[in-house]
């Protein structure tokens, strides 16, 4: 899975950073060919765009995975003799089964936007209103989106959900 195909053109802030610091790169790539098993098909295609998102999705996967979890990422599902597709991150194998949405929230646009730092990472401060509505706005899209996966079958009522 190449995150830096030669023809890549456009992306984030945080995509032209990595692109143009080799030791960033070369690393992200590294943690890339591990999370590979795990990747959507479309993994490597959004990750110019979503860059931080992605990060974040591997970063995840693969600490629950070297802290000794049996993770997987299962996006096709069996539910009652039926093919579903679809689901949260990261699944977490046990009883209960533990499923993880990984959210990173983004920028923004419009008067609700937040000035991307300059090399598209950074820390910002703890409280900022519009910084909030942006965290609050991914939680939101997440939580949906779990009721959507309970809806179809996906996670089952025993299930725990994390995001």
């Amino acid at each position: 899975m190449d995150l830096f195909p030669p023809d890549q053109e456009t992306g984030t802030a945080a995509y032209a950073h990595c692109c143009r610091d080799g030791k960033l790169r070369e690393a992200l790539q590294a943690i890339a060919c591990e999370f590979a098993p795990f990747a959507d098909d479309d993994f490597a295609a959004r990750f110019p765009f979503e860059t931080t998102q992605r990060f974040w999705e591997m970063c995840i996967l693969l600490t629950l995975r070297r802290r000794g979890l049996c993770v997987s990422a299962p996006k096709k599902h069996s539910v009652d003799g039926k093919r579903v597709n679809g689901g949260p991150d990261v699944q977490i194998d046990g009883h209960p089964k533990i499923w993880v949405e990984c959210v990173a929230a983004g920028p923004g646009d419009g008067p609700d936007g937040v000035a991307p730092h300059p090399d598209g990472f950074g820390t910002f401060p703890l409280v900022r209103s519009d910084i909030d509505l942006r965290i609050a706005a991914a939680m939101d899209e997440k939580r949906k989106k779990l009721g959507t996966y309970a809806s179809k079958g996906i996670i089952g009522a025993g299930d725990s959900c994390v995001i």
